[in-house]
């Protein structure tokens, strides 16, 4: 008897916090799919026994082992290449999914022949749902203006990159999601090509959106599937880095789709932007409660961090 093909293999890359991946794959245990599936968790260099913790904890969970950490998209594409499935499902290691999510995602995109990719709504550990849709790509304007609440007219010229949190509601095409948890259709990746692995983390979730899309199959925000993230659990203690790397990842998008000018151009306005956002930011700090503080600190460092990258380049 012929093997059946799985409904979705789900792609997990993870680099040590082997805890929190561990709840991640419990909760798809307690979830129990009544699709077919498989696990590939893609361990980029830890050195905190991960691979070992999944043999003895969840000994049916394919593990693919790199000595080094490659990258998000690298990490991801090597789970894709051996995935034998009908869709991929890319999960982030810091996240909780709920029972029926992966049902319902996998119906959506068989309900919806021209999607190539969709993704759930992501809620923040006390229920709260967590920005993760955006309606524009990153590029010049957002380069100088993102970040900021803008007033009439520039409102209207520059409108908000990310979908607001209330038109949440419904279920909409959308121009790119998060990677954290997006679920695309592996029969057209001959024809689009997998995760670009010149980007080493970030934006290649929209780097990818953008291809998805422009060989004309759609992206879709699914609302009525929710997977709980724990934002930043991965990355709290490397925001240097985390902030360069998104820089460099939305610099390469602009050069790439783009042109080598508009790259120029891209890093001058980061650096520019970031410069003037730094008082804003600053004195806007202390008017804010202690909850405020920590958004507004985050900004702050992360503008900090990218003009001192910049200047010393």
């Amino acid at each position: 008897m012929i093997p059946s093909i799985p409904d979705v293999s789900i792609i997990i890359p993870t680099w040590n916090n082997k805890e929190i991946l561990g709840q991640c794959l419990q909760s798809l245990c307690d979830a129990k799919p009544t699709i077919s599936y498989q696990i590939t968790v893609i361990d980029n260099g830890s050195v905190d026994k991960t691979c070992e913790f999944l043999k003895e904890t969840f000994p049916k969970v394919l593990i693919i082992h790199n000595e080094r950490n490659l990258g998000f998209a690298k990490g991801c594409n090597q789970g894709i290449r051996q995935a034998e499935s009908r869709y991929i499902l890319i999960l982030n290691n810091d996240t909780k999914v709920m029972s029926g999510a992966l049902e319902r995602l996998v119906q959506f995109m068989d309900d919806n022949p021209e999607a190539g990719l969709a993704a759930p709504k992501l809620l923040n550990p006390d229920g709260s749902t967590q920005m993760s849709v955006c309606m524009e790509y990153t590029d010049l304007k957002y380069a100088f203006f993102g970040g900021f609440r803008l007033i009439f007219p520039l409102n209207k010229l520059v409108k908000p990159m990310a979908l607001p949190l209330e038109e949440y509601g419904r279920i909409r095409e959308v121009a790119w999601v998060t990677g954290t948890c997006m679920v695309v259709r592996k029969g057209i990746l001959d024809d689009v090509g997998l995760l670009d692995e010149n980007i080493f983390m970030y934006i290649e979730d929209m780097e990818w959106c953008y291809r998805i899309r422009k060989k004309g199959w759609k992206v879709f925000f699914v609302p009525d599937v929710n997977v709980i993230h724990h934002k930043h659990h991965s990355s709290r203690n490397q925001l240097q880095e985390v902030f360069k790397q998104d820089y460099l990842s939305k610099k390469y998008f602009i050069q790439k789709h783009r042109s080598n000018n508009k790259a120029i151009l891209f890093t001058l306005l980061t650096l520019v932007g970031s410069m003037l956002k730094l008082p804003l930011h600053s004195t806007n700090y202390l008017f804010q409660d202690e909850r405020r503080r920590k958004e507004v600190k985050y900004k702050i460092d992360s503008h900090w961090h990218i003009v001192r990258f910049i200047l010393s380049i």
